[in-house]
């Protein structure tokens, strides 16, 4: 017996027009459900006039289901809040549109995805002018100055996920600071620029190419209505500096 026919022979209401009304949900579960189908949680909910809210089964993956003014609306379902494993952000690196482009599944451990340093940087010590590197160059930032960094990869963030960032530990207890931002909004696309200051009494040295910036991905519910449509969306090189001052400058 599926679960369907266990739902018809149980479900008893009084009325002829609520008889009426039950009986046309069987025959529409019976024909949503797959032949001999059995699924043990029920996944919507029903509210017949008059009643309480009742939970009856529906197959996989279909809408709950709501009476209001004696009509059944659809309403989607909401999609679960979370971060991301380890397994869910290598299952979304290797689908048709991953986050990451040309994503590198070793760096994937912790439940994040390590970011590695781009061959752009822009350091206050050297007058403020952009430099570009080769893989595995190294870039040296001075105490009390600051730099521009920018990852070697391109993000696709869908509308559905927001990101978080940071810098790897080992980094932070050398004395170097993100004084930029935090997270990465949903519909972001192409690199990454950090802003980073050397609070540090000697010079941190960095390797292009080095895993360095660690992401994470929350799951929202729904997408969002809109995407980011900043200034920074579509970038792929250091271009500015900033006008506001750097942290060396503040007083």
């Amino acid at each position: 017996m599926t679960r369907v026919d266990a739902f018809a022979q149980k479900r008893q209401l009084p009325g002829p027009s609520h008889e009426a009304w039950a009986g046309a949900r069987v025959e529409e579960l019976r024909r949503r459900e797959p032949h001999g189908a059995s699924h043990p949680r029920p996944s919507a909910r029903t509210l017949p006039p008059g009643r309480g809210l009742d939970r009856v089964p529906t197959a996989p993956g279909v809408v709950a289901l709501s009476r209001k003014h004696q009509e059944i609306e659809l309403v989607p379902r909401k999609r679960q809040m979370s971060f991301w494993t380890t397994q869910r952000i290598r299952q979304a690196l290797t689908s048709e549109n991953p986050p990451i482009a040309q994503p590198i599944l070793d760096r994937v451990r912790n439940a994040c995805y390590e970011l590695s340093l781009g061959t752009e940087t822009l350091i206050t010590s050297t007058g403020g002018t952009k430099r570009t590197h080769k893989e595995g160059d190294q870039v040296l930032i001075p105490p009390g100055q600051a730099a521009l960094l920018i990852t070697e990869e391109e993000l696709r963030i869908p509308r559905d996920v927001l990101a978080f960032i940071s810098i790897r530990a080992s980094r932070k207890i050398s004395g170097l600071v993100n004084v930029s931002g935090f997270h990465v909004d949903p519909g972001f696309r192409g690199r990454l620029k950090f802003s980073v200051y050397n609070a540090g009494s000697e010079s941190i040295v960095l390797e292009v190419g080095e895993r360095m910036f660690p992401i994470w991905f929350y799951q929202l519910d729904e997408d969002n209505e809109d995407d980011y449509r900043g200034q920074h969306q579509g970038q792929m090189h250091i271009t500015s500096v900033c006008k506001a001052k750097w942290p060396h400058q503040r007083r």
